[in-house]
């Protein structure tokens, strides 16, 4: 026997709407506060609020009316005359999306749903089969309904959509049998071998763009972005426009200045993606050793707290059961306990005190270690080699560049020729290229220079202000523990003293 899933409440009773868009009003529609008191279903209002409930997820918007609805698993916005699939950007971890009903005629707009399981799209106004392969594109896909679509039409539709969507399970709620599926693959064998074609060479970009991306993010991280381009931005600045013509002349000399400047450019990159490293290093060890020592003195702190709060609880346990001979044997154990309070919070202050020391003491040992690792030194040496390499080649363009003009062949391009008959111009020509690359070259080492130093300011800052943040954290707690406490006393105090005014209040 064929078996079914079972269907969404959302297809099986109608909810007219007005929206004819999908956006964040229409998808706080569907998030409600109360959850629907249970009931046994024998009553037509019943059934439907039992149908609204499954069209809503039970939740507070007002706690989450700030944030992105990236949370959201299910989603029914079935039966609201919706024309265009779009407004779902950033729904990542949906699984569960019904569009039933409504007035859509192409399937768009979902790049974002990559966890779908299950889509619902019957009842609507599809009609290109585009719109069915564009569903290849969720791999966790394995529930879809299409019935009642004008696509649904066309010839061999659901051989299509058998052979183009890989983990369907169930297609308008019927599960799929394995050989329906190898019968639909062999009809569409070579639209099959198309797409697949397409798909591997996505992946193979898509992958070349990661790996590019979390390149990007390693050499920014160790602060030298755009260090790969710095050699093509050399070469096309303004001032070698005009040297460009020489390329019949100089292609090799260029390639030569490249492979030196890469080889520079290479050692300068480990270089620094090394001290980043070690960088990050050393900030896991001080953070290690901070938590180490908060944990302790957190421990310390919880056991002194926790003895009081003990006795705290016996005494006014007992003043409170009327336990004493005497009001004035109560006051005075109230008294005493006001007293323990006083020292416990001496006692807890002391303790933040000596646990702030401890931590300047590690910071104050972490900031030298930290600043010699500041980069600057190993930017400067590096674009110092750089603007060496520049000279050499400006001298051998030159070089190159004389030597064309004792051998200035007839055919020679018109405007090479008078450049060459120029000796004043075609010095100027070099001069100005190798001041315009060195001025590119000062900018980028000023530009890593100036990051360098803010960042390390900054890493230093931080670690200062964040300790400061603590211990006024600290401090405050332990003064709203001991406000809270004597508020706790006072209020047993008058308990002894006018316990009608007490329960009064």
């Amino acid at each position: 026997m064929t078996s079914m899933p079972a269907t969404d409440g959302g297809e099986e009773n109608e909810f007219h709407a007005k929206y004819t868009v999908i956006n964040d009003q229409l998808i706080r529609s569907c998030i409600q506060l109360k959850q629907i008191e249970h009931d046994d279903g024998t009553d037509q209002e019943s059934k439907t609020m039992r149908a609204l409930k499954l069209k809503r997820d039970t939740m507070d918007f007002a706690l989450i009316e700030h944030l992105s609805f990236s949370f959201k698993k299910k989603l029914d916005l079935s039966f609201n005359k919706i024309t265009k699939i779009e407004g779902l950007k950033g729904l990542k971890n949906l699984k569960y999306l019904s569009l039933f009903s409504n007035d859509i005629e192409k399937i768009e707009g979902m790049e974002d749903l990559m966890e779908l399981k299950s889509f619902s799209i019957a009842k609507n106004k599809i009609k290109e089969k585009s719109s069915i392969q564009y569903l290849r594109m969720f791999p966790r896909l394995g529930m879809v309904t299409l019935y009642d679509n004008p696509v649904c039409e066309e010839r061999d539709f659901r051989n299509m959509v058998l052979a183009f969507l890989r983990n369907l399970k169930f297609l308008d709620y019927r599960l799929i049998e394995e050989e329906e599926v190898q019968t639909a693959k062999e009809r569409f064998h070579n639209e099959l071998l198309k797409v697949s074609d397409n798909e591997e060479q996505y992946a193979q970009n898509q992958e070349e763009d990661e790996k590019k991306l979390l390149e990007e993010q390693l050499l920014a991280k160790a602060n030298i972005a755009g260090i790969d381009d710095l050699f093509d931005e050399m070469f096309e600045c303004e001032a070698d426009e005009t040297i460009k013509i020489f390329n019949y002349c100089t292609a090799d000399i260029i390639e030569k200045y490249r492979t030196k400047f890469t080889d520079k450019k290479d050692e300068f990159k480990m270089e620094m993606i090394n001290s980043s490293r070690n960088k990050d290093n050393e900030l896991e060890e001080l953070y290690s050793t901070l938590q180490k020592s908060q944990y302790e003195t957190n421990s310390s702190s919880k056991t002194l707290i926790k003895e009081f709060e003990k006795k705290k609880k016996e005494i006014i346990s007992n003043v409170k059961e009327m336990t004493a001979e005497s009001e004035e044997e109560d006051l005075h154990q109230l008294d005493l306990l006001d007293r323990e309070l006083d020292i416990l919070a001496e006692k807890l202050i002391e303790v933040e005190v000596n646990q702030s020391e401890a931590f300047w003491e590690v910071i104050e040992e972490f900031l030298p270690n930290y600043r010699e690792m500041d980069c600057t030194s190993k930017i400067q040496n590096f674009f110092k080699k750089l603007k060496k390499i520049e000279d050499k080649y400006s001298i051998e363009l030159k070089d190159r560049l004389m030597d064309q003009v004792t051998t200035i062949a007839e055919d020679t391009n018109e405007k090479v020729k008078d450049i060459l008959e120029d000796k004043d111009q075609l010095f100027t020509l070099v001069q100005r290229s190798k001041e315009a690359h060195k001025e590119i070259i000062g900018q980028k080492e000023l530009k890593l220079i100036q990051n360098e130093k803010d960042r390390m300011l900054f890493t230093v800052e931080k670690t200062k202000k964040d300790e400061h943040e603590r211990n006024r954290s600290r401090i405050s707690e332990i003064w709203t523990f001991v406000e809270r406490v004597k508020e706790e006393i006072e209020e047993t105090r008058k308990f002894i003293i006018s316990p009608e005014e007490y329960y009064e209040d």
